[in-house]
């Protein structure tokens, strides 16, 4: 497989980044907005803590058996695959499913977020480039996810606030 150049795969390599930034922001979005998380939620710290050994324990084993699937696996079955799952689970946690629900669609993220993409990502990213602009194909990479999980944190924000300063919940402050 001929590799081509940094150059001409910038475009690409913001497509993975876009993915990459895309397909972890849902396992760790619990982390960033915990309150507002359980509240919606109705799930204790227990439940939280729960959410977050089942994720971490399929992680490890992901991290550790993800080269052997980005060796056997089609690279854009495996990205595209993860990229379709974790989207469709976390329309399916929009809907308030009980919790065994909630914990199945936690072990399927730590096993779509890494086991399916990360490791088949980087060696997409390592085949996007020649060997000697390996670095700039993963800077633009970190960087385009890095400019975006900031970009989302301020949309975020900024939806949390404008529902925060909305007249009802001002009278309501009031009255407490």
């Amino acid at each position: 497989m001929e590799t081509r150049s940094y150059k001409k795969n910038r475009f690409v390599i913001i497509l993975v980044a876009i993915a990459g930034m895309s397909v972890y922001l849902l396992p760790y979005f619990r982390y960033y907005y915990y309150d507002a998380y359980v509240a919606y939620f109705g799930i204790n710290d227990l439940q939280m803590g729960m959410l977050g050994s089942i994720y971490g324990a399929l992680a490890i084993i992901g991290y550790c058996l993800g080269g052997w699937v980005a060796d056997r696996v089609s690279l854009k079955l495996a990205i595209s695959g993860s990229l379709i799952v974790t989207g469709a689970s976390a329309i399916i946690l929009l809907m308030k499913p009980v919790f065994p629900i909630h914990v199945a669609i936690y072990g399927l993220w730590g096993v779509t977020s890494i086991l399916t993409f990360w490791n088949p990502c980087m060696k997409a990213l390592r085949a996007l480039c020649k060997p000697e602009e390996q670095g700039r194909g993963y800077a633009l990479f970190d960087m385009v996810r890095g400019m975006l999980n900031f970009l989302t944190g301020l949309v975020v924000l900024a939806a949390y606030t404008a529902v925060a300063n909305k007249p009802a919940n001002k009278k309501s402050r009031l009255n407490l």
